[in-house]
């Protein structure tokens, strides 16, 4: 098996300035992930933001929002921030005939 060695880059050629400018670009957003659960209090009216709801249900972010476009989700409360995407959220008490299943016996 043949071993070739490659060498690097001096630090002003134009392939480290390539490297440096991908490692700098600005991440895009990405899909929600599952946020912690513990301290919720489903008497009472708290928010519960994406992330609680898929750790809740058990499923992934795109079927949460393929559940919302069904109308098997109510619509949020509310949203977090002003800007071209605010984030969307919803009351314990709003969701808890849906997590408890009994939404869908209605």
């Amino acid at each position: 098996m043949a071993i070739s060695f490659v060498k690097k880059a001096a630090a002003g050629t134009a392939t480290a300035e390539k490297e440096k400018a991908v490692t700098t670009a600005k991440k895009k957003p990405g899909q929600a992930k599952k946020l912690p659960i513990d301290g919720l209090n489903f008497n009472q009216p708290q928010r519960l933001r994406v992330g609680h709801l898929l750790t809740l249900l058990q499923i992934s972010a795109p079927q949460l929002y393929k559940m919302r476009a069904a109308g098997k989700l109510p619509e949020p409360a509310g949203h977090f921030g002003t800007g071209t995407r605010p984030t969307p959220y919803w009351l314990t008490t709003q969701m808890l005939p849906y997590i408890t299943g009994e939404a869908s016996n209605a």
